[in-house]
C-alpha cells in the first residue's frame, strides 16, 4: 500500500510523459531516470501483489483503462481512483467466488476473468476510438 500511494506524488511526472518523451524532457523531467524508477517501482509491485493473492488476471488491465475511460488522462484522478475501483473488483470477485457455489469456493481469478474477458474485447474493439477525455 505504501508503494502505491507513493506513487501517487508522481502523478505530475506521469502527466509529463503523456506528453511525449521529448517535451517531457524540455519541461524538466529526467526521462531516463523516470522510466528505470517507474519500470523498478512496477516491478517490484506487481512481485508483492502475485507473492501474496496469486496470479488474477484482467484487473490491472481493465480497471485502469476503464478508469481513463472515465475520468480522462490526468493521473492525479487516474491513479486512486484505479486503487479504490480495483479493490472494489477484488471484493466483489471475491464474495462471489466464496458464495456462488456455496459451500464449494472458485479461483477469484475465475471470477475476474469472467467480469474482465467481455470488458477487454469491448476495448479491443473501441480501440480505434480515442478515450482521452
Amino acid at each position: 500500500i505504501g508503494l502505491s500511494v507513493m506513487s501517487m506524488f508522481w502523478a505530475r511526472e506521469f502527466n509529463l510523459f503523456m506528453m511525449g518523451e521529448n517535451q517531457a524532457k524540455q519541461l524538466g523531467l529526467n526521462v531516463k531516470l523516470f522510466k528505470r524508477s517507474m519500470m523498478i517501482l512496477a516491478s517490484v509491485l506487481t512481485a508483492i501483489c502475485v507473492a501474496f493473492c496469486g496470479i488474477i488476471g484482467f484487473v490491472g488491465l481493465i480497471i485502469p483503462h476503464a478508469c481513463r475511460m472515465a475520468l480522462g488522462t490526468d493521473h492525479r484522478l487516474m491513479m486512486p481512483a484505479s486503487i479504490v475501483l480495483g479493490a472494489m473488483l477484488m471484493l466483489f470477485a471475491d464474495l462471489a467466488a466464496r458464495t456462488v457455489l456455496s459451500p464449494m469456493e472458485l479461483p477469484v481469478g475465475a471470477i475476474t476473468a469472467m467480469i474482465g474477458t467481455p470488458i477487454f474485447a469491448y476495448m479491443l474493439i473501441k480501440r480505434g476510438r480515442r478515450y482521452d477525455g
